[in-house]
């Protein structure tokens, strides 16, 4: 797979971490498969640190085939992968204005000017011969390419860095064997009259209770799709939709798993890449020192292997021991968790603003990972073969929870969690979803009073187990990492 003539890759994906950091593990893997290639990555300021340190981790910072340019203000700048929901938005605003200041130079091999270091730093001396965008920002970002490649007469191939999951990009992007698509319900809502849209929105997604066939998924009826909230991606996604054909959407994600997807999205007239889970090495993963490293050694020693779950009172009277994090949640929700843990906990659960999650399910103590159902946090744990209990709010999190639980047995989702149109309804499986705080506390308690029995221990585990062997000898990943290396 390596190339005899030294090929440039710019990489600028959105600067959220759950986007970024498995766009710098790429960077190594890069470099394994096409040890001559030069590489430069676009970097927020905000989450310039861990970057750093994610650099340094692979030894990166030390090689000159690899280049850095930040982006964006200084005052953002976080000592933790920031990931707040506001902050988000900044940097997706930032990334759209770097892409417009520097792609130009950086075509030009012109010094770019880097907003950590406050100076002109110097560009790779050879055009990119790809650059690869943010699917975030693909309304923006790639006509703007376009724009600069056609006035400099360049012929920079485009993609875009989509670590989301293929079950979600199957059911925005693909033509489906039945019913209609998620294009054409969307365009309806934005077709209608501006007093009409919520209308027409619960007709055809809300509260739709047609039944959808997404290639590698089990069926659902359109309502489950936005177990949580609202779907907000629609108008973003309609308006990316016309722009994918002219592009590759390179996803980190397994090719086993996306084989449906990528043949309905060929038959749709797309072109994707699977070159498999982005994440550091086994060599490269530690825990450090700390309350979070100290409450899971102790949590091996009292309890065995296999003993951390997670879930406030349910978990607390029902003697598990748990880490939450806190992550993007509000502040009445954050202070919430604190005083109940530390007045009720018991020293069972404990809590961090941010977790270094790969590294806490890799501990011997942990044996059950409760996930919003996100790509990078699913791959996480098929990599170290930890089972799943899902709680996925929306986009692609109800779909990679859909085919996680159904397809490949490899956990369970909470349902009487859900709310809106949901309340009321029956699932497509039989279950009907009440909506009281009765009901949420049976299903918590029954799950996870039942995890170490054979109903569901075992067969979750088993099934998180042929995830893992098979992410781990994935041909078909293989095959989508020479296409891009040759692209």
């Amino acid at each position: 797979m390596t190339s005899t003539k030294p090929k440039h890759f710019l990489l600028a994906p959105f600067g959220g971490w759950g986007h970024l950091r498995p766009a710098v593990s790429f960077i190594p893997n890069l470099l394994s498969k096409s040890p001559s290639s030069l590489i430069t990555i676009l970097v927020p300021v905000s989450n310039s640190i861990p970057t750093s340190e994610e650099f340094s981790r692979f030894g990166l910072d030390t090689k000159s085939n690899v280049k850095v340019i930040h982006y964006g203000s200084k005052e953002n700048t976080k000592e933790i992968a920031y990931t707040k929901g506001n902050g988000l938005m900044i940097q997706i605003r930032e990334l759209i204005g770097a892409i417009n200041a520097n792609y130009g130079k950086i075509i030009k091999c012109e010094p770019v000017y880097d907003t950590l270091l406050e100076k002109d730093v110097e560009t790779h001396r050879i055009i990119p011969h790809l650059a690869i965008t943010s699917i975030t920002t693909t309304q923006f970002t790639i006509p703007a390419c376009e724009k600069i490649n056609k006035e400099l007469d360049k012929d920079v191939k485009l993609a875009l860095w989509t670590p989301t999951g293929v079950e979600h990009a199957a059911w925005v992007m693909c033509n489906l064997p039945q019913g209609e698509t998620y294009r054409e319900r969307v365009k309806k809502i934005l077709e209608a009259p501006e007093e009409e849209k919520d209308k027409v929105y619960n007709e055809v997604l809300g509260e739709n209770e047609e039944v959808v066939h997404v290639p590698g998924t089990a069926p659902i009826y359109i309502f489950e799709a936005q177990p949580n909230r609202k779907d907000t991606f629609f108008r973003i996604a309609y308006s990316i939709l016309p722009i994918l054909p002219r592009v590759t959407m390179v996803h980190p994600y397994p090719a086993f798993l996306g084989q449906e997807y990528k043949r309905a999205a060929e038959k749709s007239g797309y072109n994707v890449l699977q070159i498999g889970a982005q994440l550091p090495r086994d060599d490269k993963i530690s825990l450090q020192d700390g309350h979070i490293k100290k409450f899971l050694d102790g949590a091996l020693a009292e309890k065995g292997r296999n003993s951390l779950s997670i879930l406030l009172e349910v978990l607390i009277s029902r003697d598990k021991r748990f880490i939450l994090s806190l992550g993007i949640a509000s502040p009445e929700i954050q202070v919430m968790v604190q005083e109940k843990l530390d007045r009720q906990g018991n020293g069972k659960g404990t809590y961090a603003d941010w977790a270094p999650q790969l590294s806490i399910l890799k501990h011997e103590a942990t044996g059950w990972f409760l996930t919003h159902g996100g790509a990078n946090s699913v791959l996480e744990a098929i990599r170290t073969r930890t089972p799943m209990l899902f709680w996925p709010a929306d986009i692609h999190q109800v779909w990679i929870s859909n085919a996680m639980t159904r397809v490949h047995s490899a956990g369970y989702e909470f349902l009487q969690v859900r709310n809106g149109p949901n309340i009321g309804r029956t699932t497509y499986t039989g279950v009907k979803v009440e909506g009281t705080k009765e009901a949420i506390e049976r299903e918590f308690t029954h799950v996870f009073g039942s995890l170490e029995k054979d109903e569901y221990g075992r067969k979750w585990r088993k099934g998180v187990e042929r995830l893992g062997e098979r992410m781990e000898n994935d041909e078909l990943t293989e095959g989508d990492w020479k296409k891009l290396v040759n692209l």
